[in-house]
């Protein structure tokens, strides 16, 4: 055979490569028989040692993608024969050693993404048979789950990170691939869940409990990275609690709470785990207060600030009804946070929302009130900051005062105060959405009042005067009109009266203020739109609408020109 002649190797394995990717049904039994019974010879045996010890050079890497096309070829053959036929065990079994082969993946490892595909249609040749037979699971099942099995724990293995200073090192494709064959890992889980069910999350409930032993915080992080993707795959099953209750245990809160140096990337993974699982704590609330140390704790780190905001937003909103009792307690926290630490906007909007979630659980609006107040003051000392910067910068007074600061930074950094106030007003906005399966009271005749009348009333009186100033101030900035536009939506689909469900004739106030100079012009008409649509039923829409459609239709006719409405 002309493969073994080193003259022709790389035209010939290049070309049968390429017959057995594209062309594969021309290829007779014989054929496949003669090209199978290659890979049990002493020259592919020393080929294949070459490539998993780490020779990527191109001839090398030829012979494994050569083991590749075969295995595609013939891979339902392959799948139902692994129970009795040796030489498919043995293939199967190489073909799953490719995914364990010396290096970095991609950085290094240039077999291991083209391996992974295979073995992602291996499985869902195995899920394609397996659900189209009557019986069940089939005989070879169990043998072929054994491989992939095995396939996958090889993936573990190799979707740790190397240290940071050498991934900090690679080039940008490579850490982006690296990246990407860590999500194809866990595509190939989700897959095999479907046909394997728990004892796949089992293997990596175990990896996780040896990482927690032996204190391995890279095996920690990429066990805990492989089980975050089971969340959607366990949501309903039964016994979901029994198998969490592994993960979640003592000895994991208690490391991450008692070790000072966890590394960035294993603090990243635990807190997306919690977002994924929060539901779990909901049952289970005696973990809350330990779990809630923790991401608190880790939002005051730049690194882990975004990530445990939205650990914070879903905790609160999936336990808001169990944190009443602690909300005092979560107001100091973030009041401490302020004081002491420069919070990311999104964070601080994720944090407002998170704390606006467990108000909305208040049985009382009257009750809302104080908490609310005090979510206010901490936005409205961004929303000072931003009119004090303006006043400076306009004036140029104080300007020697502040040497290192040109007017232009002066102003982007107004910019930013009030975009930073918009956007933890329509964080604590959503906070207070109703959830979407909270019952509704459809006898329920009158709407109240408390919030636009009442007592409530000052809360959006104060809402809708920081909006305003901030509107006024820098109507200029699409990112301002977006971020305002967005607000106003929040109150748009609730069905309850709220603090942030204004008046339509407030809200058109606002919008009216637009005009063919206005960025995101777009954003503003379409809040007009959903303004009307939401307050359909309301007897002043009328009139609102009206006013509305002229004023839509002054800003047509004066596209090429000034606004005059």
């Amino acid at each position: 055979m002309s493969l073994i002649d080193e003259d022709l190797y790389e035209i010939s394995i290049e070309l049968i490569t390429d017959v057995l990717s594209n062309f594969s049904k021309f290829l007779q039994k014989e054929d496949m028989d003669l090209i199978f019974s290659l890979f049990s010879s002493q020259w592919a045996q020393g080929r294949y040692q070459r490539l998993v010890g780490g020779d990527f050079d191109f001839d090398s890497l030829q012979f494994g993608l050569f083991m590749i096309a075969f295995g595609d070829a013939n891979v339902e053959d392959l799948a139902q024969k692994a129970a009795t036929d040796p030489q498919c065990g043995q293939f199967l079994s190489a073909l799953g050693g490719l995914l364990g082969a010396e290096g970095y993946v991609v950085n290094d490892d240039k077999i291991f993404v083209p391996a992974l595909e295979f073995w992602g249609t291996f499985v869902e040749s195995m899920i394609d048979i397996t659900y189209s037979s009557e019986s069940g699971h089939p005989a070879w099942f169990s043998a072929a789950s054994e491989h992939v099995m095995q396939a996958i724990q090889n993936c573990w293995r190799k979707i740790q990170f190397p240290p940071q200073e050498e991934f900090d090192g690679w080039d940008s494709v490579d850490r982006t691939g690296f990246k990407d064959a860590r999500r194809d890992v866990s595509d190939l889980l989700g897959q095999f869940f479907l046909i394997s069910d728990i004892p796949i999350l089992n293997v990596f409930i175990d990896l996780t409990q040896q990482s927690i032993a032996s204190k391995n915080w890279t095996e920690l992080e990429a066990s805990l990275y492989c089980v975050s993707r089971f969340a959607d795959c366990i949501s309903k099953h039964t016994e979901e609690d029994q198998y969490l209750s592994r993960i979640f245990e003592p000895s994991l809160l208690a490391l991450l709470t008692s070790q000072p140096d966890i590394p960035v990337r294993t603090a990243h993974v635990f807190l997306s785990l919690i977002r994924e699982y929060s539901e779990y704590f909901e049952r289970h609330s005696e973990l809350l207060p330990q779990v809630l140390n923790i991401v608190f704790g880790s939002a005051v780190f730049p690194s882990l600030s975004k990530n445990a905001s939205w650990a914070i937003v879903e905790l609160c909103s999936k336990c808001r009804n169990i944190l009443v009792p602690e909300l005092g307690t979560f107001l100091q926290q973030l009041a401490g946070m302020i004081n002491t630490a420069s919070l990311d906007s999104s964070v601080k909007e994720g944090i407002m929302q998170g704390i606006s979630s467990i108000i909305q659980a208040i049985p009382t609006d009257n009750a809302k009130i104080a908490p609310l107040e005090q979510l206010l003051h901490f936005v409205e000392l961004d929303v000072e900051r931003c009119v004090q910067l303006l006043l400076t910068f306009s004036s140029h007074q104080n300007a020697t005062a502040l040497p290192t600061l040109d007017p232009t930074t002066i102003y982007n950094t107004a910019c930013e105060h009030g975009l930073t106030a918009l956007r933890c007003l329509e964080g604590i906005a959503k906070g207070l959405q109703i959830p979407i399966d909270a019952p509704v009271d459809l006898e329920k005749k009158s709407r109240s009042t408390f919030w636009t009348t009442g007592t409530g009333s000052n809360i959006q009186h104060r809402v809708i005067s920081n909006i305003t100033r901030l509107y006024e101030a820098l109507s200029s900035r699409g990112d301002i009109v977006d971020a305002t536009c967005k607000l106003f939506r929040c109150g748009f689909r609730e069905l309850e009266p709220g603090p942030f469900v204004f008046p339509a004739t407030t809200v058109a106030q606002i919008l009216l203020k637009a005009n063919p100079q206005t960025p995101r012009l777009g954003a503003v008409i379409t809040s007009a739109s959903s303004l009307i649509s939401s307050h359909q039923y309301d007897q002043e829409i009328q009139e609102v609408a009206n006013v509305l459609v002229k004023w839509v239709s002054q800003i047509l006719q004066n596209l090429d020109g000034e606004y005059t409405g």
